[in-house]
């Protein structure tokens, strides 16, 4: 399901009006599609607060949010030109570019910025009998909706720890869903990729007492077999009402665009993205990991030249 949120720079439009006939001749903003994900994750919250800059701060630009099922999802929207732009994970980005796995053929994308990073959580009630990784067989739980990177971690974790994905009863669902289900003992845990704090965790822990299962020893296997883009990462005491840290792992989150998407855009992107982080901060907590320093590293995948140039021109 794609639900989509658009917002019009209707301010901008009286004001033209105003302007003198020189100025008359420019042309309408352009219309762009970001792909996000579900409604109660930190990517479509980001990407909403990107559609609410370019609405309020931009003349040549306007976003359409597109609510999505997560990564291999939306690079496939941007393979498929129903996308311009994307929040997606960097492990499905190295599939992508490379034409693996959930990927037939490479897809022709470049990055915007490394925006911040993202923590698999597998979430379950604190009363539940699940401890560690080793007590999911015979469990029932959410490995993530298809065409999301969640799903591709969770099955890249679970053969890291020793069995496979036919040990546990997967059901499907997307963060949305996982939580109703969760709250409702439909299932005994779920996965999730995403940063900190994830709305929908949060309002699953204000209404049930949840913990998180340590990840953490199993990022350098993870590592080892596919490449620098997963780390070990911890979520703070605190998070979401838990006693004490958590070792899990961690994956950047980049913002990319088609390779096919003209400069002067990408370019655009960029300057809303750094110009008004502050403004975004206020509401998206992730939004504060973005800086300038970190944002281009983005390996495996190369910068726009529209973001290289706002970089080049906006060194630190």
């Amino acid at each position: 399901m794609m639900r989509t949120v658009r917002l019009l720079l209707i301010l901008a439009v009286a004001l033209t009006a105003l302007l003198p006939a020189g100025c008359a001749g420019r042309s309408a903003p352009t219309d762009q599609v970001i792909a996000t994900g579900g409604t109660k994750g930190v990517y479509y919250s980001y990407g909403v607060q990107l559609a609410e800059m370019a609405a309020r701060h931009s003349e040549s630009l306007t976003l359409t949010v597109a609510e999505t099922s997560g990564s291999v999802s939306n690079l496939r929207m941007l393979a498929e030109g129903r996308a311009q732009f994307a929040i997606v994970a960097a492990d499905a980005v190295a599939d992508a570019v490379a034409g693996r796995d959930q990927f037939d053929r490479p897809v022709d994308i470049r990055a915007v910025a490394r925006i911040y990073d993202d923590y698999i959580q597998l979430v379950t009630r604190r009363d539940s009998s699940i401890e560690q990784i080793m007590d999911l067989p015979g469990h029932r739980l959410s490995l993530g909706p298809e065409g999301s990177g969640t799903d591709v971690v969770a099955n890249r974790i679970l053969e890291a720890a020793g069995f496979d994905a036919a040990a546990i009863t997967n059901v499907p669902l997307g963060i949305n869903e996982s939580v109703e289900a969760l709250r409702a003992r439909e299932i005994d845990a779920f996965f999730w990729q995403g940063g900190l704090p994830t709305s929908g965790v949060v309002e699953l822990a204000d209404e049930v007492d949840i913990r998180l299962v340590p990840l953490g020893e199993l990022a350098e296997p993870l590592r080892q077999a596919y490449g620098p883009v997963y780390r070990l990462g911890t979520v703070p005491s605190g998070t979401y009402g838990i006693d004490t840290e958590v070792q899990t792992v961690a994956v950047p989150d980049y913002l990319v665009a088609a390779a096919s998407v003209d400069e002067d855009t990408v370019f655009e992107m960029t300057r809303l993205l750094f110009t008004h982080r502050s403004d975004m901060a206020r509401h998206v907590s992730a939004v504060s990991a973005l800086s300038v320093q970190n944002a281009i590293f983005t390996e495996p995948v190369g910068l726009h030249p529209g973001a290289l140039r706002y970089y080049r021109e906006n060194k630190p």
